[in-house]
């Protein structure tokens, strides 16, 4: 191989230009006081302080999510649980068959929203059949027709030697 020596002279001005800029922009150097040994009353509190921190984040994060969700969350007074308003007609709320009715109707300012479940878990299960039937098939066809397929290793062309 033959190397253009006007080339590697333009990249090493280039390079001599970078140099140079860097060490006329870079920070002056400070003189600090030399930092003191933390004291034990600021030891004993490290620990505490390193978990506030995770802590805090954690709580304005579920703060966030209740605020998120608080309008979709009602009171089913007449049967003493809460339930997520599904859509404008229908509450979801967990149902015991031998305690609860299978339909409630709640109150709410914007008028009576009625409350529902045999239909979710119905809905629910034809879904995990559906997805678990056609799921399976559907990747086997995508793999196979990508070419992908059967593929234990990666192919010659893209392994690279230094």
């Amino acid at each position: 191989m033959s190397r253009n020596p006007r080339y590697i002279f333009i990249l090493a001005i280039v390079s001599g230009l970078i140099l140079s800029v860097g060490w006329l922009v870079r920070p002056s150097e400070s003189i600090s006081e030399p930092l003191s040994a933390p004291s034990q009353v600021e030891l004993s509190r490290l620990p505490s302080l390193r978990q506030r921190g995770p802590l805090e984040e954690m709580a304005e994060f579920f703060a966030g999510v209740a605020t998120d969700l608080a309008p979709a969350v009602v009171r089913l007074p007449s049967v003493g649980r809460s339930g997520v308003v599904w859509s404008a007609e229908r509450v979801v709320t967990a149902r015991l068959p031998w305690r609860f009715p299978t339909v409630v109707t709640v109150a709410v300012p914007n008028g009576d929203v009625g409350a529902f479940a045999p239909q979710v878990s119905t809905v629910v299960l034809a879904a995990v059949v559906i997805y678990e039937t056609v799921g399976p098939v559907s990747t086997r066809f995508a793999l196979v027709r990508s070419g992908e397929a059967g593929m234990d290793h990666p192919a010659s062309d893209a392994v690279f030697e230094m």
